[in-house]
């Protein structure tokens, strides 16, 4: 998870002086590795009053009341016992942080908002009782996401209605897709799939998400490597699913668990290149050597076998009799 750091002065002058120059916004966060949305909220919160002229000084200061009458505010549920009591009672029958604002204003004649609440919730005086909030955040959080997301997906199957011969980790040409995103504002993404049953890795370089580059890139892969049914993430970029003519199925929402082993294989690519490296630097030729070098490792699960070994060996198992005799006399 990433954590969160505020704007230290250093920061707040470099905006002041990239705005006397008239830089965009997305060029002083680009410089700052700093988000855009960051740096427009600090700009409205902490310039003057009487015009949008951004002074570093009185930014820090503004920046600091606030902080520090925050902490007042919160620290009033922790000095008054009885009001602290009243709250946890309340949030264990499942009340939300506002209603309890409103009840307390009515029945005992005490003024906090529902934010208040829910800052005194996240410090650390009330760890133990955390869960009885944060879940009601995430699921209103993301219902809106999901309901706009799903829908521009036609024709999705999910995995749980997928085949169940096709679940057995025996069964071949099975593959799980993925991709490894760069910095924001590099467009350059990583296309990965995975065989379940050999472990043989493919990695694609493409300059952008496109869906129609992505459904042509997946169509070579098919060809090339004889795909029989490819698993998705509910990504916008494989909306053209239904033109693969192979079967396809997507984990549900927020599951990425179950295509765990494209995951845990990202994690691979992930060691020479970290995050916040630009992908566009990195050639498909270099992919392509980082690739053989990893389907040429000996494998545990495949008992000390190679990726390319374990391929091989289905593919020979499938020619005719008389092929294979011709290869092993050769």
């Amino acid at each position: 998870m990433k954590t969160y750091s505020h704007l230290g002065l250093r920061e707040r002058q470099k905006i002041e002086d990239r705005l006397i120059v008239k830089k965009s916004l997305r060029w002083i966060g680009r410089e700052l590795w700093r988000s855009v949305s960051t740096v427009s909220r600090e700009i409205r919160r902490n310039r003057t009053r009487w015009g949008c002229w951004y002074d570093s000084d009185r930014a820090k200061v503004k920046a600091y009341q606030r902080r520090w009458r925050i902490q007042k505010e919160t620290k009033k549920i922790r000095w008054v016992s009885r009001l602290e009591y009243i709250i946890r009672r309340y949030l264990k029958k499942g009340w939300s942080s506002e209603v309890i604002s409103m009840r307390l204003e009515k029945e005992y004649k005490i003024k906090i908002a529902g934010i208040t609440i829910r800052r005194y919730i996240d410090s650390k005086f009330w760890y133990d009782i955390k869960e009885y909030l944060t879940r009601e955040w995430h699921l209103q959080r993301y219902r809106k996401k999901r309901i706009e997301k799903w829908s521009r997906i036609l024709h999705r199957a999910t995995i749980g209605m997928r085949p169940l011969y096709i679940s057995d980790p025996r069964e071949k040409w099975h593959y799980e897709c993925d991709f490894i995103e760069s910095i924001r504002w590099d467009k350059t993404v990583l296309l990965r799939l995975i065989d379940k049953y050999s472990r043989r890795r493919i990695a694609i370089k493409l300059e952008h998400k496109w869906s129609a580059l992505v459904r042509d890139m997946i169509k070579k892969c098919i060809k090339e490597y004889g795909i029989r049914s490819i698993v998705f993430d509910n990504d916008l970029s494989f909306a053209l699913h239904r033109q693969l003519w192979v079967d396809t199925y997507f984990c549900n929402p927020y599951s990425s668990r179950e295509k765990w082993l494209v995951e845990w294989s990202n994690r691979e690519y992930r060691k020479p290149r970290p995050k916040k490296t630009e992908l566009k630097n990195i050639s498909q030729v270099d992919l392509d050597k980082y690739t053989n070098y990893l389907n040429n490792r000996p494998m545990k699960c495949l008992q000390w076998k190679s990726a390319y070994e374990v391929n091989f060996q289905c593919n020979i198992n499938y020619l005719p009799t008389n092929f294979k005799v011709l290869h092993l006399a050769w």
